[in-house]
């Protein structure tokens, strides 16, 4: 019999606690749960027990594709939890074959950190994913495959395809929305730089912008690229809005007024008190070189470059 309710942690969502519990399932499987959905809502253990009893049938998953390489996968896919019927964000990862591969996977996968690291950023109150699970199945050395189970959030595009395709037709919102997302943007970013963290990977399709009665929300998601500083804070400090605005480019309908105004919102939500002009001068040089870079690599490399705001 799999045992289950091994141990609690508590996270924060919205300034209250999220309780989660550590179960173990059959067949070298475990798993990491919360109790409660991002509305408040309780999600029993015996909801989930029931829901995870066969840990396999998440990769069969016939869901919305939302992304696939090989054999990961990621699915916008209903799930019940007793008589909660929840659409959730699945990812699934499995081993690949290789020497590099073997030991990136002995310690813990992927959904646990990213599960772990969503908790933490929830608890910082860094508007990011809401995460449900996240599973792990360990044999032998390492682990095996890698779950990770967020809620999903409708009517929601990432930030390249919003600006892209929505912004310019808002109307009469449009300049507030535009100065709400940059701020947003600039908080989310300034809020891992003051907890000692950045984001390697902070390009666009990592932000989604949920709209409701005229205004936005914008919210962190994928955070597989977050990382805690080392000796180079300062030197880092500009690295994840250098990588954002390069993704961002070649929009057209992101003037220099947006850029400015994020930027200026992230200098004072980080205390920075340099000559911001000098820094936003350094900032757009730096996005350019990154741009140009990318162009000339997928050039080489034959793919199509800044198309879905990679």
């Amino acid at each position: 019999m799999p045992k289950s309710n091994v141990c609690h942690r508590m996270g924060a969502m919205n300034g209250k606690q999220i309780s989660t519990v550590s179960l173990d399932l059959k067949d070298g499987w475990r798993a990491s749960v919360v109790l409660e959905d991002s509305g408040g809502d309780k999600l029993s253990q015996a909801a989930w027990r029931q829901f995870l009893a066969e840990p396999e049938q998440l990769l069969k998953l016939d869901g919305e594709r939302l992304k696939a390489d090989g054999q990961n996968s990621v699915v916008a896919q209903p799930i019940l939890l007793g008589e909660r019927r929840i659409t959730a964000v699945i990812k699934v990862r499995m081993r690949q074959d290789g020497f590099r591969e073997f030991f990136r996977w002995l310690r813990p996968a992927r959904a646990m950190r990213n599960f772990k690291t969503a908790l933490k950023l929830r608890a910082m109150g860094i508007t990011a994913e809401y995460p449900l699970a996240a599973l792990e199945q360990r044999k032998g050395f390492g682990a095996k495959y890698s779950i990770y189970v967020s809620e999903y959030m409708a009517d929601s595009p990432n930030l390249y395809h919003f600006v892209r395709d929505e912004l310019n037709g808002i109307g009469p919102d449009e300049a507030a929305v535009r100065r709400a997302a940059a701020y947003q943007v600039a908080e989310i970013l300034a809020g891992l730089h003051n907890n000692g963290l950045w984001h390697r990977d902070a390009k666009a399709p990592n932000f989604l912008v949920g709209r409701k009665n005229g205004s936005c929300r914008v919210t962190l998601v994928d955070l597989d690229g977050i990382k805690p500083y080392r000796l180079a804070r300062r030197r880092s400090r500009l690295r994840s809005l250098i990588k954002l605005t390069a993704t961002v480019m070649p929009l057209g309908n992101v003037n220099r007024s947006d850029y400015w105004r994020a930027f200026l919102s992230y200098c004072k939500l980080t205390s920075m008190n340099e000559d911001r002009r000098r820094l936003f001068h350094e900032l757009a040089m730096s996005a350019a070189a990154a741009r140009l870079l990318s162009v000339a690599t997928s050039a080489i490399e034959g793919r199509c470059e800044f198309t879905d705001g990679k």
